[in-house]
């Protein structure tokens, strides 16, 4: 793996990591998310954590 896609690959892991701090942080404090009259549930943001994690995790390692 060459060093610009070692760096694309680091920094794209650690925009999914921060990505699913927030959605935890969303859930944990227990904000709301409206998208017009619709209240997204928490179990979305849930999942988009877990998602999240995990392409982080296989980015960080992949480097």
């Amino acid at each position: 793996m060459n060093a610009s896609t070692r760096s694309y690959t680091r920094v794209s892991a650690l925009i999914f990591f921060i990505v699913s701090a927030l959605h935890a942080w969303r859930v944990i404090s227990g904000t709301t998310i409206a998208i017009g009259e619709w209240i997204v549930p928490s179990v979305a943001s849930w999942v988009a954590c877990v998602v999240a994690a995990l392409l982080a995790f296989w980015g960080w390692r992949a480097r």
